[in-house]
This record gives C-alpha cells, structure tokens and sequence, in this order.
C-alpha cells in the first residue's frame, strides 16, 4: 500500500511537469526576408506578459539567423485582435514579409505552497505578401516549484519555435 501511494505522488509529479503542444508542420523562412514580432496580446493577469514574449521569440528567431526588422508600432501589451489586422495592414506598407504575433494565455506562478510556474502560448507566422497565416503554435507548460517563470517559458517558446528554419 505504501509503495502504491509513493508510485501515485512520483506519477502526479512527474506529469505535472509536461505540457500540451500542438505544431503546425516546417516552415523555412529565406534569409532575405524581412521578419518582424509583434508584442503578444496579454489575455493573462500579469502585467507585460506579452512584452517578455515578444523578447524571448525575437532571441530565438535572432539564432536561428532570421534578419529581424523593427516594427516600430507598438510599444505595449495593451491592444486587441481589431488592433492586430489595423497593425498587420500597415505592416504592409513598410516592407515585412512576415510577422510573428501570438497570445500570451497563462503566466503566472500557480497558488499553493508549490507556487509551480505555468505558461500557456499561441504563436503565428502571417505572411504579410500573401495575405494569410502560414503558420501556428500553441502550448501549455508547467514546472516543479524550483525552476523560474523565465525557465519555463523559454523551454515552451524554444520548442514551440522548433519547426521554424531559415535558409
């Protein structure tokens, strides 16, 4: 009976620490190209959450060689999905080919004496060119109370990011 229970805790654990994630297939983006993050809309309670994001995609797209251009519209959070095809739209007009925006939908540490670090994401690539998503990503992942919100979250970008090449 004991070994039973210790198995259950070790298993609840164990799992605890896994997320969902759902990938669309590659997409190889050219050298040439002009590539742009836009901040990911907060649906979370914590202040600036789609801000962090933007930062740690644009850190990984930047080593996977992808040439990163400035979008230079929005400097917070705070907007909506109207705001977004607004931006996108003028996008258009300043030479991107492609931009990541996204949806930050968890980011915070869970309540309890745990306090274990939670995050759940949705990435898209737009092709501003052809007028259409070409591109998404969406996951959840949790941790043990001894790793960081930062953690985390780059573990969940880096492999949601994963089926993204450049060439």
């Amino acid at each position: 009976m004991k070994n039973l229970k210790s198995m259950v805790i070790f298993s609840l654990f164990f799992t605890s620490c896994f997320g969902f994630k759902s990938i669309s297939d590659s997409v190889t983006i050219e050298s040439k190209s002009n590539v742009c993050v836009l901040p990911f809309i907060n649906n979370s309670e914590t202040p600036s959450a789609g801000l962090k994001v933007k930062n740690i995609v644009e850190n990984f797209l930047f080593t996977k060689k992808i040439n990163l251009s400035s979008c230079d519209l929005v400097e917070n959070d705070n907007f909506t999905d109207k705001d977004l095809k607004d931006y996108l739209e003028s996008l258009k007009s300043k030479n991107i080919d492609f931009v990541f925006f996204g949806y930050v939908n968890e980011w915070r540490y869970r309540a309890g004496v745990d306090s274990e670090p939670a995050v759940s994401l949705t990435i898209n690539l737009y092709d501003l060119k052809n007028d259409k998503l070409i591109w998404s990503a969406s996951g959840s992942k949790t941790s043990s109370s001894y790793k960081s919100l930062g953690i985390v979250s780059q573990k969940l970008i880096k492999k949601l990011l994963s089926k993204i090449k450049s060439k």
